[in-house]
């Protein structure tokens, strides 16, 4: 009760204010906080309410200007910062204030000091939105995509009401998961985010709902498959006559529903048209793999709008639609540097790395993008070497690399097995770049180890992990590695740090099973197999598909429905037949020899 903000010592302010010299602002602020006597009571004892707030507020805004001192000046941001948080806590404000509180985690979390920043968190009682988004912009700044989305995962876990996430926390995460390219971990922050219950419950609620609230609930629907048939109930229950966001909330879902002749209708009916309609019908077709008919529509695309369609053609696996892009984009001379890594990563996810290499090759002006798109490209098709030369090129050229490019080159090293180049290159992301390795680098070094059979190294290396970097693709990658060279101890400690990491992934409980079928250790068998029955785990049928003349075959496992199944078997067979013959030869020249 006894501290408050006079009780600054006089060596505690002159420490402060020196190392305030650079900083005007926090060196006023300090004055103004410390400038009161020894001889007051404390808050609540006789001090006036609106004083001691003002003495908070003070202090909280010295410590935030604090951090933006840079730390090149004399004094340094970081050594006031930390002479605050000091005086802070000597006045007990840390543990009183919010304000203070949040400006010394964010202090300490644009320093990159996230142990402290964590730490000032721990301490608070009830953290609300802003605190954890503190926390979360700091890991996301500081390179720790894992712990970001850990840290709003838990926000979520915690379920107060004040802790829920907020549209600043959407805004950090989700360009955090796109600049790591987690477009899977994106999603399901967004999904996660969608409270489309929340957001029902308040729209029935209105008494007199206006066409604003009523397109607000549309649009809602329109985001997701799952409210069709909410969303045309909703439409046939609106009184209002349609404005042009409604009509564009009806042809965002008629995409859904496939129904391009009345999205069409309607999109031709539309008044004042602009990019952003010909953008949301151009998503239609896209969606309806109907791109012909855009461009029959008169639609011209932007280069936002050729981005998203790039990347429909990477997941459709159709180099047709992107050659379809690439003409576009010489016909209507878009030229971004970003576009064309865009393209780049769509001919080398398509299959095509002649024009991936071409378009590289042209590009007058090749940045980091380029670069990493290309590099992705060569370690995509195993060509690693060709992708730790043009690493090296990109260095040459002064083009600083970042975690994206040197997570690609080792997984490029890791499917190539060339260890000790990706021994070297992950030593130089400390050493050389000053880039503190993130948990894909630990997962891409454990793969590399592993899929050369070096086991206990590839072991001794995931435990070594520090705690940010640990993640279930290394032990996953451990794990795999167990199967195919038949060990069965290590498989059982990485099959126990996945279970505890991934409970509900059925693959590794898969992997574990087989790898003791394949030793004949039917005890272990039948455990896993109790382990996933508890857990009433079920493995989904594998799916993939391919392109042959502009059309598209999907195959799921055991397929006997597709309409050339009778050929495509008889190959298999054949293929098959080819196989243990020429086995058969291989053999019998190895036993005449």
């Amino acid at each position: 009760m006894r501290a408050h903000c006079s009780r600054f010592s006089r060596t505690s302010y002159a420490a402060a204010s020196t190392h305030a010299s650079s900083g005007k602002t926090a060196q006023r602020a300090l004055h103004s906080a410390a400038a009161a006597p020894d001889r007051r009571a404390p808050p609540g004892l006789g001090v006036p309410a609106a004083q001691h707030l003002g003495c908070t507020l003070e202090l909280a805004a010295a410590i935030r200007s604090a951090s933006a001192v840079p730390d090149g000046a004399r004094g340094g941001g970081s050594a006031l910062g930390r002479c605050l948080h000091g005086i802070a806590v000597k006045a007990g404000r840390v543990a009183s204030s919010a304000a203070v509180a949040k400006a010394v985690m964010d202090m300490y979390g644009r320093s990159g000091a996230l142990a402290d920043a964590r730490l000032v968190f721990d301490e608070i009682a009830r953290p609300d939105a802003v605190c954890w988004n503190i926390l979360i912009t700091a890991s996301s700044r500081g390179g720790h995509f894992d712990d970001a989305v850990g840290l709003f995962r838990s926000m979520l876990a915690c379920g107060a009401v004040q802790s829920m996430p907020t549209a600043v926390t959407v805004a950090v995460v989700v360009p955090a998961c796109a600049k790591w390219r987690r477009l899977q971990t994106g999603r399901s922050v967004h999904g996660q985010c969608d409270r489309f219950d929340d957001a029902f419950r308040a729209f029935t609620a209105i008494l007199n709902k206006d066409l604003i609230s009523w397109n607000a609930i549309l649009s809602a629907c329109a985001n997701s498959e799952q409210h069709i048939e909410g969303f045309f109930g909703l439409l046939g229950e609106m009184c209002h006559q349609w404005d042009s966001v409604t009509v564009l909330n009806v042809i965002r879902m008629s995409a859904f529903c496939g129904i391009n002749m009345d999205a069409n209708i309607f999109f031709r009916n539309l008044a004042g048209r602009n990019i952003v309609t010909d953008n949301i019908m151009i998503s239609c077709y896209m969606k309806n793999n109907c791109i012909e008919d855009a461009e029959s529509e008169g639609l011209k695309p932007d280069i936002v709008s050729i981005t998203g369609v790039l990347e429909a053609c990477i997941h459709l696996c159709s180099v047709q639609l992107v050659r379809q892009c690439h003409t576009y984009m010489l016909r209507a001379s878009l030229e971004d540097i970003h576009l064309e890594g865009a393209l780049l990563d769509a001919y080398s996810k398509c299959g095509n790395i002649t024009n991936a290499y071409n378009i590289f090759q042209v590009s007058p002006k090749k940045d980091l993008v380029t670069f990493t798109a290309m590099i992705g490209c060569y370690a995509m098709h195993g060509m690693a070497e060709e992708a730790v030369e043009l690493f090296s090129k990109m260095l040459k050229l002064g083009i600083r690399p970042d975690h994206v490019v040197l997570t690609t080159l080792l997984s490029a090293c890791s499917h190539a097995g060339l260890v000790d180049a990706g021994i070297k290159i992950f030593k130089s992301i400390r050493d050389i770049h000053r880039i503190e390795p993130t948990a894909e680098h630990y997962a891409c070094m454990v793969d590399l180890l592993a899929r050369r059979g070096h086991l206990q190294d590839a072991y001794m290396f995931a435990l070594d992990m520090p705690p940010h970097a640990v993640n279930a693709n290394a032990w996953g990658s451990l794990l795999g590695a167990c199967k195919v060279h038949g060990e069965i101890e290590l498989g059982q400690l990485a099959a126990d740090h996945l279970f505890t990491m991934e409970g509900e992934n059925i693959g590794n409980y898969v992997i574990m099973s087989n790898i003791y079928a394949a030793d004949e250790k039917w005890d272990g068998v039948e455990h896993v197999r109790k382990l996933m029955k508890s857990k009433d785990m079920k493995k989904p049928a594998g799916c993939s598909w391919i392109e042959v003349e502009k059309t598209r075959h999907l195959f799921i496992a055991s397929d006997v429905k597709h309409q050339d199944r009778s050929c495509i078997y008889d190959m298999l067979g054949s293929l098959y037949q080819q196989i243990k013959d020429t086995q058969t030869q291989n053999m019998t020249m190895t036993q005449s020899m």
